[in-house]
């Protein structure tokens, strides 16, 4: 009797064991789930920001006469990003009829500034991979009160801007876009 209960201890001890390895294993493929998606998300995001810049490039090469992306003089203000790039940003909001504003989001320029460019501006937008987070927050937080819509940026590359202006351009209902 003595060695049955033994045994029925051994295989109840095998079992937990294995159900503690298959948790482990549920939770290590939940995980992998939401970087799979996460990924998948990333991935298309990326493609429509290559296709936006292919299409900005083919309109480059079309001739004059014809078709023409443009904001149809929208305000864009830009908050945050990388200084040197602001002549190249600048040019592509132009090159589509729009308007440029800029704020680097409070390292040089003063804060106070910001209020007054917001409500100058039709939509502001801003890469969240630079710009501080209290930043971005409290710009936010402006637009909202304002009713100004605020695009986040992907990141401060073109390619981001580039697929901003498009979707605003061909008047996409975007999710990011936000009153």
């Amino acid at each position: 009797m003595q060695q049955l209960r033994a045994q029925i201890d051994l295989h109840n001890e095998r079992r937990e064991r294995a159900e503690r390895r298959l948790d482990e294993q549920r939770q290590i493929l939940a995980e992998t789930k939401n970087e799979l998606h996460d990924s998948k998300r990333s991935n298309n995001h990326l493609r429509a920001e290559i296709d936006a810049l292919e299409a900005q490039s083919a309109q480059r090469l079309q001739t004059a006469s014809g078709p023409k992306r443009s904001l149809n003089e929208l305000t864009v203000l830009y908050v945050g990003g990388q200084p040197s790039q602001m002549p190249t940003v600048r040019a592509l909001v132009e090159q589509m009829d729009g308007r440029f504003l800029h704020h680097d989001g409070g390292l040089e320029e003063r804060g106070g500034l910001l209020p007054g460019l917001v409500n100058r501006s039709d939509v502001v937008v801003f890469p969240v991979d630079c710009i501080c987070h209290d930043a971005a927050l409290s710009l936010k937080r402006l637009c909202r009160q304002v009713g100004r819509p605020f695009l986040p940026l992907r990141s401060a590359g073109l390619s981001s801007l580039v697929l901003a202006l498009y979707q605003l351009d061909l008047g996409h209902s975007n999710a990011e876009i936000r009153a």
